[in-house]
Formats: C-alpha cells, sequence, structure tokens
C-alpha cells in the first residue's frame, strides 16, 4: 500500500491506498485505538479486486487531531470530506467495532453515498454500569499506552518491558503480541491521547439500536465464535434490526480476527460483494 498525506480542514490526514481507481472503491475505518495498520493482514487478499483507502482517523496513527470537538457529527463530516477529496462517488464502508458504528452514522446521513457496509466486531450499547466499569479499565490502558510508547525504545524491547506492561494489561497481551507493540505504541503515542480519551467516552455512552433500523443498504456483519468482548449473539442481534442484513461467524476467532483470520474475512467480503 501507498502512504499518503492530505489536508483536511488544515489538518493533515494520513492514508494507505492500494488498488486499480477502476475497481470498486472501499474505505476501511480502523478502530479504537488503532490505526490503518491493523487491516496489514487482510489487505493482500482484496487489493487485486477493489481500491482501497485505510485511513488514520483524526488524532490516530499519522493524522492530526480535529481542532473541533469530538462527536459523531464531526467524524461523519471528516469522513465526507475525504471522499469528495479522492472524487469518489458511490464507496462500501468497512469500519472495524468503533470504525464500524462511524460507518453506520455516515451511512445514516449519506445513504446515496454508501453502496454498502461491511462491520466486523460491531458494538451496540453499553449499560450504565458497564460504562463505569469500563472507564476505569480504559484510563488505566491509555496511561499504559503513554507509558510503554515513550520507554519502549529506551528499553529496546526488554524482557522487564514485556512482563510488566502485558501482566498488566491483559487484554493488550493477547490482542497485540509483542512482536507488533513497538509499532503500534509507537503510533498511539504521536499524539498526548486526548482523541483517544474523548473517543472513548463516545463509546462508552454508545447506544446505536435507534440507528440501525434506518440502514438501507446492503450490509454484512462478522464477527468471531469465541469473541468476549463483542460477542457473536451481538452481531445476531443486530442482523435481526437491520432490513437488508446477513451476518457471518468466524469460527475459532476472537475479538483479534482482522489480523488471526485475515484470508477467512477477505473471502466473506468478496462473496456479500459479488452477490451485490
Amino acid at each position: 500500500m501507498e502512504e499518503k498525506d492530505i489536508i483536511i480542514n488544515g489538518k493533515r490526514v494520513h492514508f494507505l491506498e492500494t488498488g486499480q481507481k477502476s475497481k470498486p472503491a472501499i474505505i476501511l475505518i480502523h478502530g479504537w485505538p488503532m490505526s490503518s495498520t491493523v487491516w496489514r493482514e487482510m489487505v493482500p487478499f482484496l487489493e487485486n479486486k477493489y481500491h482501497l483507502f485505510a485511513l488514520d482517523l483524526p488524532g490516530f496513527g499519522h493524522s492530526e487531531p480535529l481542532e473541533k470537538s469530538i462527536n459523531y457529527q464531526n467524524l461523519v463530516s471528516f469522513i465526507n470530506k475525504f471522499i469528495i477529496r479522492q472524487h469518489l462517488r458511490r464507496v462500501t464502508l468497512l469500519g472495524c467495532s468503533f470504525g464500524g458504528v462511524i460507518s453506520i452514522y455516515y451511512q445514516n446521513r449519506f445513504p446515496n453515498k454508501v453502496k454498502s457496509l461491511i462491520l466486523i466486531v460491531l458494538p451496540l450499547h453499553y449499560s450504565h454500569f458497564v460504562n463505569r466499569i469500563k472507564r476505569l479499565v480504559a484510563l488505566k490502558l491509555i496511561k499504559g499506552f503513554a507509558l510503554v510508547g515513550k520507554l519502549y525504545d529506551i528499553l529496546n524491547k526488554s524482557r522487564f518491558t514485556r512482563q510488566v506492561y502485558f501482566k498488566h494489561n491483559p487484554y493488550i497481551g493477547k490482542y497485540i503480541t509483542p512482536d507488533r507493540a513497538k509499532e503500534v505504541y509507537a503510533e498511539y503515542c504521536l499524539y498526548d491521547g486526548t482523541t483517544a480519551r474523548k473517543m472513548l467516552w463516545l463509546i462508552l455512552s454508545l447506544n446505536l439500536y435507534p440507528k440501525l433500523s434506518k440502514i438501507s443498504c446492503p450490509v454484512l456483519l462478522i464477527n468471531g465464535q469465541q469473541d468476549k468482548i463483542i460477542p457473536p449473539n451481538i452481531a445476531k442481534r443486530a442482523c435481526r434490526a437491520i432490513a437488508k442484513s446477513q451476518v457471518v461467524i468466524i469460527d475459532q476467532a476472537d475479538h483479534a480476527l482482522i489480523s488471526e483470520h485475515p484470508q477467512k474475512i477477505a473471502s466473506c467480503i468478496k462473496k456479500f460483494l459479488n452477490s451485490l
């Protein structure tokens, strides 16, 4: 994939692009708190058939933060301006986790610009009780990112770094392996974490149910059978609420299914898009 930068509202926006311009366009939108690199294992299985754009959302990866407040309206506006700058008319939005949430908000706002949605491990709703618990965990997780991001080069992948960080952050220890940690931490820590914290509050106050019935395009939902963070019954529930939708559950897959099962997911995507 070719790395590119453009300016939107005076801010640098970083993205990866690959595939022929004559092919159908797919916008890849990562989840929290990742970047466009989350798609790198899956892209080789899609780039021959589609024109792919993998974005770094504002404040993540190599994209500068928004000056405006972090809310769905401004995130949708950001995606729309990117699509306009690329001279795209109708696109497929491929969103992972919170990227899927943004994709739904965009489709609700600009239905004529979205050909289809592909939503991987889509969250729907967090209760008030879960909000309080997750906020505490997330604050610790953010501090962990910042700490390791600053010390990683100094400690140079030492056993001490791995033991201390991964012991105290078991979620990250499972879904971001030590071999990939340096790159992910470095990208996360390009900025001060303010965007990540603000976006986290959007996630924790999420109630996506009212948006589902407004989706008018075909939708593919993908989930891992062993996902304990967003269980497969969430995808099935969303499928029942969306008129033109179908769901695929990947066996022997958890929340990290993009990196662990990229070929399977790519096959599901191609089969879905070929059916349209």
